[in-house]
């Protein structure tokens, strides 16, 4: 096993072992492949299909700029999603709950599920590990915050103090061109 590196909220480094499966399946190859916007789009819509949801609508947000466009991911009414996507490629994908009730949790980590497996191209299986493990390292740190880098992109979430959570993944899209996410 290796060492994952992890950054709290407060910019100090946490280490420990995590991800080590997650890491080694997402070489940027495998992100590339599944970060294009329609396979993303396709992905969600099996990922509702597959957890009993409703089928996601992907509204356009206005204003988007010529070469990104942002889009409002609606399936559920208690947690919302969004992508931004330029030039075909999925740049960034944020969910997050509206509330501290169990059900809207829920919801904001069955689509960091979804959107694990969308943008990385992983199985749900690890999808839901990797984002599971995230929780756990969030849950650990003092900040409850919990930074991933890997090759392809990183991973993260904040959890508020109400016990709201907040995830986010840029694609190595972000790094390549910072203004597309």
């Amino acid at each position: 096993m290796s060492n994952g590196s992890i950054t709290t909220a407060m910019g100090h480094p946490f280490t420990t072992t995590v991800l080590v499966g997650a890491a080694m399946a997402l070489s940027p190859m495998a992100a590339r492949a599944a970060a294009t916007c329609d396979r993303f789009k396709a992905a969600m819509i099996e990922g509702a299909a597959m957890y009993q949801a409703p089928t996601p609508k992907f509204e356009v947000r206005v204003p988007s700029r010529r070469d990104v466009r942002y889009f409002r991911i609606l399936i559920f009414d208690d947690a919302q999603a969004r992508m931004s996507c330029s030039e075909g490629e999925v740049g960034s994908f944020i969910a997050d709950a509206d509330s501290t009730e169990p059900r809207s949790r829920l919801h904001a980590g069955l689509l960091a599920g979804m959107g694990l497996h969308a943008a990385y191209g992983v199985s749900w299986g690890l999808a839901l590990e990797m984002r599971d493990q995230l929780v756990d390292l969030a849950k650990a740190s003092d900040a409850q915050m919990a930074v991933v880098h890997f090759e392809g992109g990183k991973v993260s979430l904040v959890i508020s103090a109400s016990g709201m959570p907040s995830y986010k993944f840029d694609t190595d899209l972000c790094s390549r061109r910072p203004m597309a996410c």
